[in-house]
């Protein structure tokens, strides 16, 4: 939990997890809340209706996230569940502190800058991102198209020596034999 907490503090976009804009549980698990309010923005339906700044509260509604409580504190008593929540805020403080020497030593400038960025904003000059391949490292994709490509091979291989013979062979993992039509046998 406090690793979640303290994301935005660790990549030094801001200095306290109380200043992080986005949404984030952690009042509410230190106080011992239900629900987290916030308002939240339609934006397709904004968008729809022309995305006029004027327009936006129409647009905008308040809803509330259920949190659910974590685990481990299920079991506890009203004290020791005052005591966890006590601990955990305690150790999201010493984080926030840490941080701010590492900032330091570091000599990063604040991250606050990335809070004040419009979040559905898009580069002037790019009209669409290019949809990515895949989802991976550029070694990793070369190395998922290699296997792909022998298991490829390996399938038209087994293919043809199933169309030819009619006799089941041994096919790559995960792949199907093709489907033969027969004419019928007669006897």
């Amino acid at each position: 939990m406090t690793y979640t907490h303290t994301q935005p503090v660790h990549h030094g976009l801001v200095e306290r997890v109380g200043e992080w804009p986005g949404l984030s549980s952690f009042r509410a698990v230190c106080d011992g809340k239900a629900s987290v309010d916030l308002a939240y923005l339609d934006e397709e339906a904004w968008h729809a209706s022309g995305a006029r700044p004027e327009t936006i509260a129409d647009y905008t509604a308040r809803v509330s996230v259920p949190v659910s409580m974590p685990g481990l504190w299920r079991e506890l008593s009203e004290l020791e569940l005052r005591a966890a929540r006590r601990t955990h805020e305690k150790s999201v403080r010493d984080v926030e502190r840490q941080e701010a020497v590492n900032r330091r030593h570091r000599r990063l400038p604040k991250g606050s800058h990335y809070t004040r960025i419009d979040p559905f904003s898009r580069p002037a000059d790019v009209e669409h991102s290019p949809k990515p391949w895949a989802h991976a490292t550029e070694d990793d994709q070369k190395a998922y198209r290699r296997a792909y490509s022998a298991m490829l091979a390996a399938y038209r291989v087994a293919s043809a020596r199933f169309r030819e013979t009619g006799v089941l062979c041994a096919f790559p993992a995960g792949t199907r034999p093709p489907w033969i039509a027969r004419a019928p046998v007669m006897t």
